[in-house]
């Protein structure tokens, strides 16, 4: 992709021979020593330049049809400035002038300029010390920061001097460092890059090496590669794309959540076979300790990040050693020691790491304190230990309860066998086996005697079936079992039981109930039972509701003493049904005797017998069939009309009368030509009886509407020639006719004319232009004639070059264009003189011509040839 000052851009395509063409057009227009930057794969940002903008355009060679679009505009207007790409994406612009001239350094800009992708805003940051214009340059180092340098033009101070930029992302916190990385990949393989922060990495960067001249960094590259997270390292994924990734060196940069970048190793990429693993890098010993007197306990720290430690020494500095991970070590004096720590990992590399630690003697041991607490009940008592040790723990219990029992558990329990006053001592023994000991009065004294619980009940029956809830109580403890006797032979083990007698009658029911230490007492009520009266019948009862033959029977039979639960009905016509609402349709119309017979839970029945009289429907009427339509050229709507007195339309069957139809109640329909047709709709209603009705339906096209043209040209003037040529357009015809006015009186009738004016000045053209139909359109512009541009050019030539010198008169303007061979060279100041400067070996011919800047306005061209 081609990125130049121009105003259109270009695409390479690099199949067979090869073969440029146009992208799109830039908005702003030449952007000559504008700087632009590929800030992400395929997008670019093209920024300043021209004479002179502040504005930036950026554009996605991704999308499928790319086109430049503008992004935010910069604090200052800028030509001659750099543009680089940083490790986060954002882009860096310094340096620049914001003159119209050429190289105006007394506008020079110091202040630099961050550009955000995010946000499309750029920040002004810090000012340079120098003002840095032409050939100034300014390069991405490995470590984040930006070397501005350079500047100068003859006739303009020479800057032989540079400056370092430091980027807003090196005061945000520490860096992510990298221990190891490849210095080659190949295109699509993995590759591995040690870092001990790999948990906080967000983001893999990859950016080419600079390669600046004239203000422009012409390969600058910038891809965010993916990654996956290995312990203390980062498997990476290399470009696969040679197009977006040529082979060549790249600073690899990794990025933590915060945007802060490593500094960046140099990755050869475009490898074609894996490369090799990583030179390994050594681990990093350290350790911590912990002593209690001169017994002192290490636990390594060591890391590895591209592999693991796999060997520990230790010299404990008393000529004592050990090979353990964690060891411990108890020395025989206080004092200092230097002890030393040599890791090994799991290529051999060794790392060493010594520190003075100190040991003191352990102070002496004071006893524990000991203490208890006792709690008795009757006999029985409990013994809680709380015993203390200020500088340990208690670790041993000896208790003597003075009965001549004893325990060495914590917490003991003891059953003393009479009354009276025990001393009971406990000997508390702490971890270094000081003891302290501790003597109390306990006193026991005898439970009192037991009291027998309280027998009681309560009861309630319905009908044959008694539900018992018990009521007993026991003032000294708890009643725990319960045995019931019903009177009728029946018994029960339970709390609260349930019982159903066989006949009614008066029943002597006795509860036992007992507590917790065996004593019982006994209760016995009379429990009067009722049996229930005998059943009665339900009451059959229905209503009935008809339309035409089909009835619908609704039961409203009832039952004093319980529920309806069957039903069985006889329709009259040898029908009958047991749902409890049935329906019925009857073959012809008459009174028929229709009987229910109800049945209730106690299986007694109840019947009624009512006269349903049945009427048949009259016969069914056909619907009348009626539609209207509305029609657009050949498109025709259609809305349904249809009618039934006795029911309701449920279907259209359309004939339009071309052969097509349609069964939807409002179709449209387009007619393929001109003419009249017999439509057809046929109404259907809910019974199936059906109605019709024909129309003759009239359709015609819409007349046709011409579009006039388009009218437009171009032209282009030397001196007082100019050259016309047409541009207009006709969307559905062609142009067949043109006509042009000069506006110094003359016309002309050619598609393509020329016209000499007499003397210099703006004139109205105007072309009017007539397409096949007849249809016309006019457009018309000024055009500025003035004399034309007298250009000269000869040639000289010393020992190693040669020298095109330039002359013209008669340009307008500070600055003129300057072509060689057709294209353009520069811009020159408009003194009437140039210099271009050659060296040929050979035999070459250059053109030359000079242009008033932004116009058509041009020079003759001149040649020359040199050897």
């Amino acid at each position: 992709f081609y990125a130049g000052h121009a105003v259109n851009f270009m695409y390479l395509d690099l199949t067979g021979t090869g073969s440029w063409s146009n992208v799109a057009g830039r908005r702003y227009g030449i952007r000559d020593y504008g700087s632009a930057v590929m800030y992400d794969v395929g997008k670019i940002l093209y920024v300043g330049g021209g004479r002179t903008t502040n504005t930036a355009e950026i554009i996605d060679l991704n999308s499928g049809s790319p086109s430049w679009e503008w992004t935010g505009s910069m604090a200052f207007a800028r030509r001659h400035l750099n543009a680089t790409v940083l490790p986060t994406g954002d882009v860096l612009v310094t340096g620049g002038s914001s003159g119209t001239e050429f190289n105006d350094v007394t506008a020079a800009v110091r202040a630099a300029e961050i550009w955000s992708p995010a946000t499309g805003t750029w920040t002004t940051l810090a000012s340079g010390a120098i003002g840095r214009t032409y050939h100034a340059t300014s390069i991405l180092m490995p470590d984040g920061r930006v070397l501005h340098s350079g500047s100068g033009d003859p006739g303009s101070p020479e800057q032989r001097n540079a400056e370092f930029f430091s980027p807003p992302y090196l005061f945000k916190g520490p860096r992510p460092t990298i221990t190891s990385a490849p210095s080659k990949v190949a295109y699509g393989f993995t590759f591995r890059v040690s870092t001990p922060h790999a948990a906080d990495i967000a983001e893999v960067s990859l950016i080419r090496l600079g390669s600046v001249t004239h203000a422009f960094d012409m390969n600058q590259r910038f891809q965010r590669l993916s990654f996956e997270r290995e312990g203390g390292a980062l498997t990476i994924t290399a470009p696969s794309n040679r197009n977006r990734t040529p082979p060549g060196h790249y600073m690899l940069f990794i990025l933590n959540g915060d945007g802060v970048p490593s500094e960046a190793p140099i990755v050869n990429v475009g490898h074609e076979s894996s490369p090799g693993p990583p030179s390994n890098a050594p681990p990093a010993a350290g350790f911590t300790e912990s002593c209690d007197g001169f017994d002192c306990a290490f636990t390594d720290r060591s890391e590895d990040g591209d592999g693991t430690v796999t060997d520990w020494s230790w010299d404990f500095g008393d000529g004592a050693a050990a090979t353990d991970r964690h060891p411990n070590h108890t020395y025989s004096a206080e004092g200092s020691y230097e002890v030393t720590l040599i890791a090994t990992d799991d290529a051999g590399a060794k790392d060493t790491i010594a520190r003075t630690v100190a040991v003191a003697a352990p102070l002496p041991n004071a006893a524990p304190d000991a203490g208890f607490t006792g709690s008795c009940d009757g006999f029985d008592c409990a013994f809680t230990d709380g015993s203390t040790d200020g500088d340990g723990t208690v670790t041993g219990w000896s208790w003597d309860f003075g009965d001549g029992g004893s325990s060495a558990i914590r917490n003991p329990s003891h059953t003393y066998a009479a009354e009276g006053s025990y001393q009971v001592t406990l000997i508390a023994t702490d971890n270094d086996a000081a003891t302290g000991t501790v003597t109390k009065t306990v006193v026991v004294t005898p439970p009192a005697p037991n009291t027998a619980p309280e027998a009681d009940f309560s009861e309630s029956c319905t009908a044959l079936a008694c539900s018992f809830t018990d009521g007993s109580s026991d003032e000294d403890g708890s009643v725990t079992g319960w045995s019931w006797e019903f009177g009728d032979g029946g018994s029960a083990g339970g709390r609260s039981p349930s019982h159903t007698y066989a006949d009614g009658g008066e029943y002597q029911v006795t509860l036992i109930a007992t507590d917790n230490d065996e004593a019982a007492d006994t209760v016995t009520r009379t429990v009067t039972v009722t049996p229930p009266p005998p059943n009665e019948r339900p009451t059959a009862e229905f209503t009935a509701s008809c339309d035409g033959l089909t009835c619908g029977f609704t039961d409203t039979s009832s039952d004093g003493d319980g529920s309806v639960t069957g039903w069985s009905w006889d329709f009259g016509d040898g029908g009958s049904s047991t749902a409890r609402n049935p329906s019925h349709t009857y073959g012809s119309g008459g009174a028929y005797e229709v009987t229910l017979t109800a049945r209730d839970d106690g299986d007694a029945t109840g019947t009624v017998t009512q006269t349903v009289t049945v009427t048949a429907p009259p016969p069914n009427s056909a619907p009348t069939a009626a539609f209207t339509e509305s029609c657009s050229g050949l498109t025709c709507t259609f809305t349904d009309g249809s009618s039934d007195g006795d029911g309701t339309v449920r279907g259209w069957s359309w004939n339009f009368g071309d052969g097509g139809s349609s069964t939807e109640r409002n179709p449209s329909h387009t007619y393929a030509a001109d003419g009249s047709f017999e439509v057809t709709l046929v109404a259907t209603d809910d019974d199936g009886d059906t109605g019709t009705m024909t129309r003759t339906v009239a359709v015609s096209r819409p007349p046709a509407t011409n579009a006039p043209p388009a009218a437009a040209f171009t032209h282009s003037c030397t001196g007082l020639s100019c050259r016309f040529t047409d541009r207009s357009t006709d969307s559905d015809g062609t142009v067949t006719a043109w006509r042009w006015t000069f506006g110094n009186g003359t016309t002309s009738s050619n598609r393509n004319p020329s016209r000499t004016y007499a003397a210099a000045g703006t004139y109205t053209v105007a072309l009017k232009a007539t397409d096949d139909d007849g249809g016309t359109h006019q457009w018309s512009t000024a055009v500025t004639v003035r004399s034309a541009i007298v250009l000269s050019v000869t040639g000289r030539k010393d020992a190693t070059k040669h020298y095109m010198t330039l002359t013209w008169s008669g340009a307008k303007g500070t600055s003129v264009a300057v072509y060689r061979n057709g294209t353009f060279l520069r811009n020159e100041a408009n003194d009437g003189r140039y210099v271009n400067t050659r060296t040929v070996k050979g035999t070459a011919t250059y053109v030359f011509k000079v242009c008033e800047v932004g116009t058509t306005i041009c020079s003759n061209e001149a040649k020359v040839v040199i050897k």
